[in-house]
């Protein structure tokens, strides 16, 4: 079964919508891989829309955390060419 961009898309919203309440002290985000041949990772806000500097480049599972106890947030992925990417998020806690 192969579901189109837009259904995926609307999956990862309600799920994202889902963590209001639950999710302090992380941010509300939710996040989806939308076209794994072109291997882009989208990040979805709390409203249901795509945050700025997305999509991403990434071909593996990805986490989402603090590196130091700093105020910015890492998306760590791996890439097609067997490097380790590590993007730092502007997530605004609102």
């Amino acid at each position: 079964m192969f579901f189109s961009d837009s259904e995926v898309m609307q999956r990862a919203i309600r799920i994202a919508q889902s963590g209001f309440g639950h999710v302090e002290p992380n941010p509300m985000v939710g996040a989806v891989i939308v076209d794994a041949g072109r291997n882009l990772i989208y990040l979805i806000d709390s409203r249901g829309e795509v945050m700025d500097g997305f999509p991403l480049r990434g071909a593996s599972m990805f986490s989402i955390g603090k590196l130091s106890s700093g105020d910015d947030w890492n998306l760590i992925v791996g890439g097609t060419d067997r490097f380790l990417y590590n993007y730092s998020l502007e997530i605004s806690q609102k």
